[in-house]
């Protein structure tokens, strides 16, 4: 599904998508935070409207790259400086101390691994077709999620796999070991199970004969 466009404030629609990056003037203390499909084309023009010595100190793939641009905006609305002689994004530089730059990289590194985290591990829970989630070991038991979990803690669900997914850690099962507990469940439910409507009502008429 592609991102839902975003509406700035003068009515034109952006897409949400883009790089939130960090540049630095070498030297001085202001630094620059943007957001840009394409930051080196950013940064040169930058550096042809009056940020010639800019460079680029980091970048970040964090999705929506603008909500993130407008929070460190936000945070930082206090060390806000105008860029003198510069005639293209010359409001969106920063004066930052080092340790404080260092932070935003820090935090952003993070933010980032955790995200690369999280997708990778779901794309290895995508690639085991020979294993079954919670919720489809219970629907192929016909047992609640709760249930499969009791299943599980005897051992009945054999060794549990656990992967990173979009919502955390995420318990898979063996698909073989789901499918001899099912044979095992249907077997003790036939056992259970009147031999025939027949005999069953015998027996209720000789109880009610008692």
């Amino acid at each position: 599904m592609k991102p839902r466009p975003e509406q700035t404030r003068c009515g034109a629609v952006r897409d949400r998508r883009g790089l939130l990056y960090l540049l630095n003037i070498p030297g001085t203390q202001l630094y620059k935070i943007g957001v840009s499909k394409y930051p080196v084309s950013r940064l040169l023009a930058l550096r042809r409207h009056g940020s010639p010595t800019a460079q680029i100190v980091e970048q970040f793939d964090l999705g929506n790259g603008y909500r993130y641009e407008r929070y460190w905006h936000e945070l930082f609305s206090q060390e806000r400086r105008s860029l003198v002689g510069s005639t293209d994004g010359k409001t969106e530089w920063f004066e930052l101390e080092e340790k404080v730059a260092g932070a935003f990289l820090l935090f952003n590194y993070c933010l980032l691994a955790s995200r690369t985290a999280a997708t990778r591990g779901y794309a290895e829970l995508q690639m085991q077709p020979d294993t079954l989630t919670k919720k489809e070991a219970a629907e192929r038991l016909g047992v609640s999620t709760r249930l499969v979990e009791k299943y599980a803690g005897e051992g009945r669900l054999g060794q549990v796999t656990y992967v990173r997914g979009k919502t955390g850690k995420q318990a898979v099962y063996q698909t073989t070991s789901v499918e001899t507990l099912k044979a095992e469940l249907e077997s003790v439910d036939q056992q259970l199970a009147p031999t025939n409507s027949r005999s069953t009502g015998l027996v209720g008429a000789e109880y009610v004969t008692a």
